[in-house]
């Protein structure tokens, strides 16, 4: 006896079909849509970096020369992947993996610093995320970006800080704008303390600044690098570079 089931099976995988194809449609329709800048590190190359901003195609990530990039958008979950391209032996654009980083939770806007590999192969690189959003970094504020690698004790004005590799707390500035604010860092060496950095700043109303610290420039010294990163709400042009070792 013939029976007629295939047309009824093919019948009903077509319709399961439409359901995962909707319910992945619907799934990358809610992924969240996150604003990001860039902020890559000065005196290397960051050409031929791509993102895929939707999971369906990829884009050059775009950065700008001595200041954040222009704003970028990405939909999809953490984490936020960094890829380079090749050719294949039929002349497709084949793209690989190259970094990746775990982006704050529930934060967007967000800075990515992209920092060379110390110890790593040539050309490896990290990015490191920072919370953008006006309540992490509000306007007539700064932050410090600590990308040392290790804890700094120190002043900003009167105000004691304890600052772990990362992000710190938004610190006002509308008291401060018509003064020089002492900073000062050290980090601990066993029972005693190595002075890092010294300066003095002023600030301008109306920026929202971060001060990225990095390593010594010198494998022998203890003197870390303060580099300052200044953004005007809905200015789009690049600030000129900074002046050579001071923040």
């Amino acid at each position: 006896m013939k029976t007629r089931c295939f047309p009824r099976l093919r019948l009903v995988c077509a319709v399961l079909g439409c359901l995962f194809a909707a319910s992945g449609l619907s799934a990358q329709e809610a992924a969240p849509t996150i604003e990001f800048t860039v902020f890559g590190e000065i005196g290397r190359e960051w050409d031929g970096l791509y993102y895929s901003p939707d999971g369906r195609r990829y884009e050059e990530v775009r950065f700008a020369r001595y200041s954040r990039s222009a704003p970028q958008s990405y939909r999809g979950e953490s984490p936020f992947r960094v890829y380079r391209r090749s050719l294949d032996r039929d002349g497709e654009w084949v793209y690989t993996p190259v970094a990746e980083t775990t982006l704050p939770a529930g934060a967007s806007p967000v800075l990515l610093f992209f920092f060379s590999q110390p110890g790593g192969p040539e050309g490896a690189f990290r990015i490191l995320p920072m919370d953008d959003s006006e309540v992490a970094l509000p306007v007539d504020h700064v932050v410090f970006f600590n990308a040392t690698g290790v804890q700094l004790l120190g002043r900003f004005g009167d105000e004691e800080l304890t600052l772990n590799p990362g992000q710190s707390r938004p610190l006002a500035l509308n008291a401060r704008f018509r003064e020089e604010v002492p900073v000062g860092f050290v980090v601990r060496r066993g029972d005693t303390f190595e002075r890092v950095l010294v300066n003095r700043l002023r600030f301008s109303e109306g920026l929202r600044t971060v001060i990225l610290l990095l390593p010594p420039r010198r494998a022998d010294s203890f003197r870390i690098q303060a580099l300052r990163i200044v953004e005007q709400p809905g200015r789009t042009t690049p600030d000129p570079p900074p002046p050579r070792g001071r923040p």
